[in-house]
């Protein structure tokens, strides 16, 4: 499971593409008088199958975009992100600080009452049942979960997809914020995808992401930019778990992070 923030913030779920497959079923995603959710995969035109073997498949990724905003949108306006997993499916929330309910302001949290905030949902159970065979190990489908909070640089996912990165130099000139010059596509450098470079090295001296993110020479003044941009501020990272009546206890509390 996957939250993350590309060009927009988005969900994806990435599960194996043999033993472990689910296809969710669209139509319990996109209901008619509901927010619809498209599969943001392959620039929102994927098919919601969760299966991932790269480059070929690339997971699942149903989000309502009425939801998703870039790292600026969000600073503007801090959010909770909260997940609820059960044995059917798993839902993810962007509640706006603001509007924090009070049950989860007193560490009591209903998750049954925050669909108005839904970003993501992934019915796992009700798509097998609708569409047997699609998700057969749906209460399995994820096993322990550990919280990482990492940043991106580069890699299998980063590198490929720095065209549509704020900080790619495409030979335009621009001033904003969020227009760091790296080296220019195509005359000094290119986006390599790991697993398809087609003759490129990955992480190699032409790979415009690595070239970027090292800077040795302090040529494109990425470490100002990173001290600038790239941080989080985090109040505070809970886990809960049910007890008897589906009431919720938090079980771990990080404060401050």
């Amino acid at each position: 499971m996957e939250y993350a923030n590309e060009i927009t913030s988005r969900t994806s779920l990435h599960v194996d593409a043999v033993e472990n497959r689910c296809e969710l079923n669209p139509e319990l995603l996109n209901r008619p008088g509901c927010p619809k959710m498209p599969d943001a995969e392959y620039n929102f035109t994927g098919h919601y199958d969760c299966a991932t073997a790269y480059p070929g498949k690339l997971g699942c990724a149903p989000n309502d975009v009425r939801f998703m905003g870039n790292g600026e949108e969000l600073a503007r306006e801090p959010s909770v992100v909260a997940a609820e997993w059960t044995a059917d499916y798993l839902k993810i929330f962007r509640i706006p600080s603001r509007e924090m309910p009070a049950d989860l302001a007193a560490d009591s949290p209903r998750p049954d009452e925050w669909d108005k905030w839904l970003m993501s949902y992934y019915p796992f159970s009700a798509s097998e049942r609708t569409r047997p065979g699609s998700c057969p190990n749906a209460a399995g489908i994820l096993k322990a979960q550990k919280i990482v909070l990492s940043m991106g640089f580069c890699g299998d996912w980063a590198s490929k997809v720095w065209e549509n990165s704020a900080c790619a130099n495409k030979g335009q000139y621009s001033t904003g914020p969020w227009s760091a010059k790296g080296p220019v596509m195509g005359s000094q450098c290119v986006a390599v995808d790991p697993h398809d470079p087609q003759g490129e090295t990955p992480a190699g001296p032409r790979d415009c992401c690595t070239r970027f993110i090292y800077d040795e020479d302090d040529e494109y003044g990425t470490e100002d930019y990173l001290a600038q941009h790239g941080f989080w501020n985090i109040s505070w990272l809970k886990v809960y778990q049910p007890t008897g009546g589906r009431r919720l206890r938090s079980v771990s509390s990080e404060p401050n992070s």
